[in-house]
């Protein structure tokens, strides 16, 4: 499918879709290509040739395949339990990184060997999988999540447990692509930067990484001045106490990861209207 989504004429669909056209200079849609993968091809809009929707229908009935996690997994991955918002959620963050991704010239890091890191119980990587791009490997500190993606997706990719702190037994230079959905979302700030040096280390030369985080503006009483929060509130049922909520500002972002990493882009409330998407190269 991503073959696919590099030769999308975005101009042209938006030329024969007027409405679309105004959503997206009226900024409801970042662009032509998100609005099809997220509404355009359940419509059959004009302008899009036939190998593409071949290609989108393929890719959305091999993600609907396979078993389903269980309700308690789905809880703890994703906040609830409800099935459908789990299926349309692990698209729909699945659609933001590739128009993400080929709005900045990085659809062909989807062909690398790549890793989901926090893969829970395959939110994201059922679709990823899907795709038809590079072999896909995928980490947690949960074994129970990471376990039942072994079973039930391993035809997708392989699966596996990662400690609470690096290192991780993966070799260094090992993956083109390292996506990381609802992780330095959730983590202390000495936890989160042990693991950003540590996925630049497995990182290959000049490999992408698409990582998430919270917006400083999405606390419920920002303070003036405040550039990095981690709430001491909440928690996970079946994660480690450790895991809760973290906040950052584009300024520490850049500043901090900007350490190990080239930051591309840190693109606001990209994943799904809510996360920040930063998107970094291993320099």
């Amino acid at each position: 499918m991503f073959s696919s989504l590099r030769e999308f004429d975005d101009g042209a669909y938006r030329l024969a879709n007027a409405d679309v056209d105004a959503a997206v200079r009226a900024g409801s849609f970042v662009s032509g290509l998100q609005h099809y993968l997220l509404h355009g091809y359940a419509e059959s809009r004009p302008g899009m040739p036939e190998e593409m929707d071949v290609a989108f229908a393929t890719w959305t009935s091999d993600g609907e395949s396979g078993a389903w996690p269980p309700a308690p997994f789905r809880r703890r991955v994703h906040g609830d339990e409800d099935l459908e918002n789990f299926r349309w959620l692990g698209r729909r963050i699945t659609i933001d990184l590739l128009v993400a991704l080929a709005r900045h010239e990085l659809l062909h890091a989807v062909a690398r060997p790549t890793l989901d890191f926090g893969v829970g119980c395959g939110r994201l990587a059922r679709w990823w999988g899907a795709l038809g791009g590079g072999a896909l490997t995928g980490t947690d500190i949960d074994p129970e999540t990471s376990g039942w993606c072994a079973e039930q997706l391993g035809q997708r990719g392989t699966f596996s447990v990662n400690p609470y702190w690096p290192p991780a037994s993966i070799g260094a230079n090992s993956f083109g692509l390292i996506i990381a959905i609802s992780v330095f979302t959730h983590l202390p700030e000495d936890m989160e930067m042990a693991w950003i040096a540590e996925l630049t280390r497995i990182a290959e030369p000049g490999g992408i990484l698409a990582l998430t985080s919270h917006g400083i503006d999405l606390q419920a009483d920002p303070q003036v001045g405040d550039e990095f929060v981690y709430s001491q509130a909440g928690g996970a049922e079946g994660l480690p106490d450790f895991y809760r909520t973290s906040f950052h500002t584009t300024a520490r972002l850049r500043d901090s990861w900007g350490e190990h990493l080239d930051i591309i882009a840190v693109l606001p409330r990209a994943v799904n209207g809510h996360q920040d998407l930063v998107l970094a190269r291993k320099q």
